[in-house]
Parts: C-alpha cells; structure tokens; sequence
C-alpha cells in the first residue's frame, strides 16, 4: 500500500490507482436525511471512509449511534457547534481527527444537503490526480497537489481580480489590509490572494491538510485573521488561497459542477438530467426532508441504494416455521379479526407461529416486543400467545401514537390518535395482565432485558426502521426472532433494509407470509452455543 497522501503511478496499465477517500460530511437536523446521505456515499462509493460531524445543536441527532455503525460510518468524538461563519473549524476539526484515526489519502468535503450522483468519486480522484501528480512529483521537489476543486464556471480555484464578481472574493479583497501580515511572509503571497473554490465537493490531499492542520495549529496570528475575517463563506477563500500559499498545487475538480449551486430549488427534472450527465459528481443543494422529490429521484434511480450483496432474487420461505395446532391459533385469527388493521390472515397465522416458537425455543426471556401497536391487531396476536404458552411473558407494545402511519418516502397518512382504542381493545381481549402498553418513540424508551421476539411494525421508511431496530438489537438473544410488516415494494424502505440485514450474515430468513418475513438472529461467531 501507498505511503499516506502518496498517489502512486503504477505501471503502464492504465488502471488507476487504489486511493483511500474520507467523505467529511457536515451534518445537522433531520436525521433520516443523515442515514439517507451516508447510504448514499455508501451505495455509490463503498470503498471510501464516511467521517460524520455533528455541526448542529440537537444532541440525539446521530443517536443511537449503532445506527451509523450499522451503515458504516465514524462519528466524530467532540464536534463543535458550526454557522456559517465557522464552516473553517469544522474542516480543520476533521481533518486532524482522520490524520489521527482514519489512513487516507484525500479528504472530501461533503455538505448535509449534498448528494452524490454516480459511482466511482475515489477512482476518479485517483486517475485525475495521477495525471496532475506525476510518480516523481516528491515534498519539496516537483509539483504537489494540495486541493482539488471548482472555481468560475468549473475553472480551477484561481486568484480572482480586484474586478471579480464572486461575492466571497469581494469581500476577501476588502479585507485586504487584515490579511496583509500572512500573505508578506510569502513571496508570491500577493499573486496567491484571494483563490476561491465552491466548498461542497472540495477535496484536500493528505499532505495539505497535514500542513494545513499543522499551521493553524502553531499559528496564533492566523488564527486571530481567520477569526476577524467578514468574508461570507470565508472557507471558499481560506482553503484554496493558504494551501497555494503553502506551496501546493491547487487544481480543478474533475467534475464540472453545474449542479453545485448556491440557494437554488432542483426539481424532479433537474435530478433526472443530473443524473444523466456523464461529469457530473454532485447535487447540492438537495432539501433536508426524505421526502423531498429529487432526493427521491436519486435514492431510486438507485434502487433504494441496496448493497450489491442484498438482492430481492434470494428466496424467503414461505412458511417454515410449523404452525400450531388449530385449536390455538384459530381462536387467536378471530380474535385479531374484530381489531382495525393491516395485518391478513396468513400474517397472523405466521406471526402466531413465530411467537410460539420463540417463547419455546428461549424459555428463560420473557420480552416480546412490538415496535408500532396502532389499535392492537398484531398485539392481539402476541398477548394471546404468550398468555397460552407462558404467561409469566410479556408483550411491550411500543407506539407514540401520535397519528401517523406510513412512510416518510411513500406518504405518511393522519389518522386519529390511537391510544384509548388500543387500550380498549386489549381490555376487551382480557390481555392486560400479559401487555404493557408503552406510548413513546423508540429512542425514548430506556430497555435492558432480553427478547425472545421483536415485531417491527412502525413508520416504513428506511431510515426508521434502521433507528427501531437498531435501539433493541443488541438485547435480542441468539437465535431469537425479528419480524417485519410490510416488506413490500409500496413500502420500499422495509425490504431493502431486510434484505441488507439478511444478507451481513448475522440474521437468516426463516418465513415469509404475504408482507410479513420473519429473520433468526445466529450466535456470533465464536460464541457458545445456547443452552436450555
């Protein structure tokens, strides 16, 4: 492997390097549009590291963080909160913790509202820096490739006139006198101010931000000029003009960035031409709502940025978990009959199955849980196994009955709150003594004991379905069962994150009925089997 920040040339194929990428991704609010990005880095370039920055001030944003472990993705320890005035720090914040913990050999700049459009951004680095570095280039020696970005209409990041009509260089020539002091002690510091680059999409080699980190680090002059600057979007001007400063060639993006804009609104049209240009990398600004109709254009032009691993080809069975005998389960299905829902005949039946066989097959945990109750048909189901096969059980029905059901990317639909409805129905079922009715989100809902059986059965898209999984998890026991309801294409979030799950090797598909498909987790590797 290469030396850090070394892009070698190789032999005469004209393959292009290996290169290690870091996406530093800036993000803050709506958090389903945080997993929808990272998946989107993933799906597109699985080879390149995700480092997420909370910039933001709500404290759960990336929480629980098994969510983004799950996708692949590093969290950064200590973030700060960042403005538009700070966006700098955030830069410098990352690249010190990759120099640290993460080999690369390019570090990329990626914005929260930002998408990629097309596969293959760290290969392309390689060969684009290949061609701009040769193998000779040496610190100090020949040439050396500091920053790749985009300046005028995808010109390289140059020295802007005093007649420019970029706003951040305006204001960077204004403060000319304030940053006099650092451009003196360079001899061709002058010709060097002010470079402007567009920030989404820059991209940092290894020894720049090496260098650059380390300046500002030993620098307290810099800093206090980088603190009193004004400039709007001052990292625009910063970045490009003290990496030429420090010697580095700064470069255009191999991209041509036509759809990396400022204050715009893309349509469904745009994303589709987007997406149909060969040189285009990037979308920016793509709205923060996962439902918004480019970022859907893109998540399924994708197909729902499934892993290459998980395919909708491998077979599920349809029901190899034995049914129980009738005179148990046929009481149950008309029971679950009388209680509004969406949960069919054949589910039910599967759904009694798969209790049954987890309350017998762990006889020491005690905990079903159910993530999304509505008015109670599926808890129906559950409460009257465990009530039938052990009754010292229980059945945590989990809902925040708060009147809405659906899906954040299918349409989410407002129904009257259901809390009183579910209660009378599981009074009229003679089922409280074996449920617990929990009203709150999943994150809200503190939990330690083992489960034998968790239901998911919430809001459908993606990103919720990762977060309720996700929270409980680690307390199913091996060998113990997972359901999920509406694995179906009009709910697209759900079958592709079971079928991701399906395919890492921890979980196997056991049944299937109608939308309904039950997974076993398997014992870690290494660990002992289970007793009992």
């Amino acid at each position: 492997m290469s030396e850090p920040g070394s892009v070698a040339a190789g032999p005469k194929s004209r393959r292009a390097p290996a290169l290690r990428n870091v996406y530093a991704c800036l993000v803050h609010e709506a958090q389903e549009c945080v997993v929808d990005l990272v998946r989107n880095l993933r799906c597109l370039d699985p080879d390149s590291s995700i480092l997420l920055y909370d910039g933001g001030t709500d404290p759960r944003l990336l929480e629980p963080a098994s969510c983004f472990e799950k996708l692949g993705a590093v969290i950064h320890p200590s973030p700060h909160n960042i403005d538009s005035r700070t966006l700098h720090e955030f830069a410098l914040d990352c690249m010190r913790f990759a120099l640290s913990e993460m080999p690369f050999d390019t570090l990329t700049i990626v914005d929260s509202d930002q998408l990629a459009l097309r596969r293959g951004w760290s290969a392309r680095l390689a060969t684009h820096l290949a061609s701009n570095q040769p193998a000779s280039a040496r610190p100090g020696g020949a040439r050396r490739v500091g920053l790749i970005g985009s300046g005028i209409a995808g010109a390289p990041p140059d020295p802007q006139p005093q007649n420019t009509r970029v706003t951040p260089a305006i204001g960077a020539w204004q403060e000319l006198a304030l940053w006099q002091p650092i451009l003196r002690r360079f001899a061709n510091g002058q010709k060097q101010f002010p470079r402007w680059a567009i920030w989404p999409g820059t991209v940092f080699t290894f020894d720049a931000a090496r260098e650059l980190s380390d300046w500002f680090e030993r620098d307290a002059e810099l800093r206090e000029v980088v603190r009193a600057s004004r400039v709007w979007a001052k990292e625009q001007i910063i970045f490009p003009t003290l990496t030429a400063l420090l010697g580095f060639d700064v470069i255009a993006s191999p991209e041509h960035c036509a759809y990396v804009k400022h204050e715009v609104s893309y349509d469904p049209s745009d994303a589709q031409s987007a997406l149909a240009d060969d040189d285009a990398y990037w979308m920016h600004p793509v709205a923060r709502r996962y439902d918004d109709p480019s970022r859907s254009v893109i998540r399924v032009h994708f197909d729902q940025y499934r892993h290459p691993s998980s395919t909708r080809s491998r077979p599920i069975a349809r029901q190899s978990i034995p049914p129980v005998d009738d005179e148990l389960r046929q009481p149950i299905l008309r029971e679950m009959r009388d209680v509004e829902g969406w949960l069919t005949n054949a589910e039910g039946n599967l759904l009694i199955s798969a209790t049954h066989r987890a309350l017998s097959e762990c006889p020491h945990v005690s905990a079903v849980v159910e993530v999304g109750s509505y008015c109670g048909r599926a808890t129906t189901v559950l409460g009257n196994v465990v009530r039938a096969v052990r009754s010292t059980a229980r059945v945590y029905a989990i809902d925040p009955h708060d009147g809405f059901v659906g899906a954040h990317d299918a349409g989410l639909e407002r129904v009257d709150p259901t809390l009183e409805t579910l209660r009378k129905n599981i009074d009229a079922a003679r089922l409280a003594p074996f449920v617990e009715i929990i009203q709150g989100q999943t994150e809200d809902v503190p939990w330690s004991e083992p489960i034998c059986l968790l239901l998911i059965d919430g809001l459908h898209d993606y990103p919720n379905v990762l977060k309720d999984f996700s929270h409980f998890e680690s307390h199913l026991v091996d060998g113990g069962l997972v359901a999920f309801h509406d694995y179906a294409e009009y709910f697209p979030g759900v079958p592709a994150f079971v079928d991701e799950l399906s395919a890492s090797g921890r979980y196997e598909a056991v049944a299937r009925a109608r939308s309904l498909v039950v997974l076993r987790k398997l014992p870690a590797a290494g660990s002992a089997p289970k007793s009992g």
